[in-house]
């Protein structure tokens, strides 16, 4: 997300809660003339599913879904697995129950050895004046075919 305020990152860092500061780094902006030629990019990370989610569900701007099912391109609203019971019934009496080519799923935890999945925050300041700055949110989808 471009152009947000220091004071937010802060917020969210605050509501995650496990989230550690992992690296800072210099690096060069791709316009000098008006951005800062140089910035100190400083990196967030959390191993904790439950603190992301809860800072995510304190805000209304979008909604977090943790897993959806897709046939090719288009999204499955109910999945097969999401319906239970009279449900489940009436899809099959239908016949609208599409099978899901593709299940996506939002992972963050320590895994194994090296194969972390952790939930990283990116921050780096855009303008020398103001505080201002790019937060990117970095997270693993794991997608299943199948």
């Amino acid at each position: 997300m471009a152009n947000v305020h220091y004071d937010f990152l802060c917020h969210l860092l605050k509501r995650v809660g496990s989230a550690n500061l992992n690296g800072v780094k210099i690096i060069k902006h791709l316009k000098p003339p008006i951005w800062k030629e140089k910035a100190m990019c400083m990196s967030f990370k959390t191993y904790s599913i439950d603190d992301f989610t809860q800072a995510l569900s304190e805000q209304s701007v979008t909604n977090l879904c943790l897993s959806k099912a897709y046939n090719g391109k288009s999204e499955i609203a109910n999945s097969a697995r999401e319906l239970s019971g009279h449900a489940a019934l009436e899809a099959a009496k239908q016949k609208r129950n599409v099978k899901a080519s593709l299940q996506s799923e939002i992972t963050i935890g320590a895994g194994i050895g090296r194969a972390t999945r952790e939930c990283e925050f990116k921050w780096l300041p855009v303008y020398d004046s103001s505080s201002n700055g790019i937060l990117t949110v970095r997270i693993y989808v794991g997608k299943v075919h199948l």
